[in-house]
């Protein structure tokens, strides 16, 4: 099973991604990096972005805690959907701030 990992900073904008992530979101490093992950990725089931205010995923994000979902959906860059599951963990370095 492949794992993706994206990398967000601490206003969720995308900074880094693997290549596991951007073979299932369908999109390029290019594509990805400096896009805010929310805005660019997570949709409801009908693919209609999910609002802010009720996005779990998001607000672990932006607070900083560990937290994960089993199912939801993201947008792939053809703008079919994909359902993941996702774990935000925050992490810092030492030389670069928090990254998340």
């Amino acid at each position: 099973m492949q794992t993706a990992v994206v990398a967000v900073d601490d206003d969720g904008l995308i900074v880094s991604a693997n290549g596991a992530a951007q073979s299932m979101l369908g999109r390029s490093f290019e594509e990805l990096v400096g896009q805010d992950f929310h805005d660019l990725l997570h949709r409801d089931s009908y693919g209609h972005a999910t609002p802010r205010t009720r996005c779990q995923l998001r607000d672990a994000l932006l607070a900083g805690r560990t937290e994960h979902g089993d199912s939801e959906w993201f947008a792939r860059g053809d703008g079919t959907l994909v359902r993941l599951s996702w774990l935000v963990a925050p992490f810092s370095s030492e030389s670069e701030g928090r990254v998340r």
